[in-house]
């Protein structure tokens, strides 16, 4: 597991810590509040699969921070 960066996403309302790892070619966003929920990710042809069950907005947080990072590192 790869440790990657750490980043804040909006959860009921409420800034939840996450950190976020890359293992078995997925991208794992995991709270640091364990009642939130575990955001797993993966890109196949320059498509997001999100493999965990999350609400539309989380999803698209999480994505964006994932792509802002990514982008950040060429």
């Amino acid at each position: 597991m790869e440790h990657l960066f750490i980043t804040q996403l909006s959860v009921n309302g409420q800034q939840t810590d996450y950190e976020v790892v890359f293992a078995d070619e997925t991208y794992h966003f995991r709270p640091k509040d364990q009642t939130a929920p575990v955001i797993r990710a993966r890109r196949e042809q320059d498509e997001w699969h999100v493999e965990s069950p999350v609400a539309d907005a989380l999803r698209e947080e999480a994505l964006g921070k994932l792509d802002t990072y990514l982008l950040s590192q060429h």
